[in-house]
């Protein structure tokens, strides 16, 4: 009965401890590509991109879906980066 006395009671003192964890999202950040804006999307190649990107080209069809990660790359129909924006 001690024991069992015991481990109730470090059950008791275990539920009352509070743990917190910091949740850090990354965010897109745009503004290092802007330079990109006028270049051919071949400069893309190779480039680590610490965000999920896409190319979006003229009148191609794309998700609604707003995603805070992801990087797009719009282009006209030149291949030629026109905009650099996060969604």
């Amino acid at each position: 009965m001690k024991y069992f006395t015991l481990a109730l009671a470090g059950l008791a003192l275990t539920a009352c401890t509070t743990t917190t964890a910091t949740v850090v999202t990354p965010m897109c950040d745009a503004a290092p590509y802007q330079s990109l804006v006028g270049q051919k999307t071949s400069a893309l190649n190779g480039m680590p991109m610490p965000f999920t990107s896409r190319i979006i080209r003229p009148n191609q069809p794309v998700t609604m879906d707003y995603n805070e990660n992801r990087i797009n790359f719009e282009t006209d129909r030149n291949d030629t980066i026109t905009a650099v924006r996060c969604g």
